[in-house]
């Protein structure tokens, strides 16, 4: 089974993925923003600094709005596309389950290819103090830490606001138990949707 995972920054999909991991055994997680992380700059760098007018690579413009986010994903976002199914590829011959997050999954083919899919969602100021605790650690925690730049980044990651649907929701407002106990509803519901079906 190939599971989906979106959501805001700060909504918790980390946490969804994890608890998937260990709940569905024979499973592997596939991070998109590793990849990310790995190759924007790298491969990118040049042509979104191009885009964006840039003379040195700014990361917080590319989460100013959605409109700046579908830039650069038009940039990467095929490439990205292809190091996913790359991965999926390499791991569906070990692995009965595949989970893949990353906010911004809904834009990608991948999403549409999912046998689930799971959006996380969380409260807006639930959201900002979690993106703000693990900014604090990244080398750009100094440009990010500001109201506007955090603002902009919890609106351009909540795709859900822009039409972009997944088949099932869960909150994370509250502890990790009502998360989980949530998460494990889904997993409930879909196998009693297989056994309909």
């Amino acid at each position: 089974m190939l599971i989906g995972i979106t959501g805001g920054s700060g909504s918790g999909k980390s946490t969804v993925s994890k608890y998937l991991l260990t709940k569905l055994g024979n499973a592997k997680r596939i991070t998109v923003d590793n990849i990310m992380e790995k190759n924007l700059v790298i491969l990118y760098g040049k042509d979104i600094m191009k885009e964006f007018n840039q003379k040195e690579y700014n990361p917080i413009e590319l989460f100013e709005s959605i409109e700046a986010v579908n830039k650069w994903m038009k940039i990467c976002g095929e490439n990205i596309y292809y190091e996913i199914e790359e991965l999926i590829e390499k791991y569906s011959s070990k692995y009965e389950n595949i989970i893949v997050d990353f906010c911004f999954l809904p834009m990608l083919d991948t999403w549409d290819e999912c046998d689930m899919t799971i959006n996380v969602k969380a409260d807006t100021d639930i959201r900002y103090d979690r993106l703000k605790q693990r900014l604090i650690n990244t080398c750009y925690a100094y440009e990010w830490i500001n109201e506007i730049s955090l603002s902009n980044r919890l609106k351009a990651t909540s795709l859900d606001e822009y039409g972009y649907k997944s088949q099932y929701t869960v909150y994370n407002n509250g502890s990790y138990e009502e998360l989980t106990k949530q998460v494990d509803e889904v997993l409930r519901k879909r196998t009693i949707k297989k056994l309909v079906i």
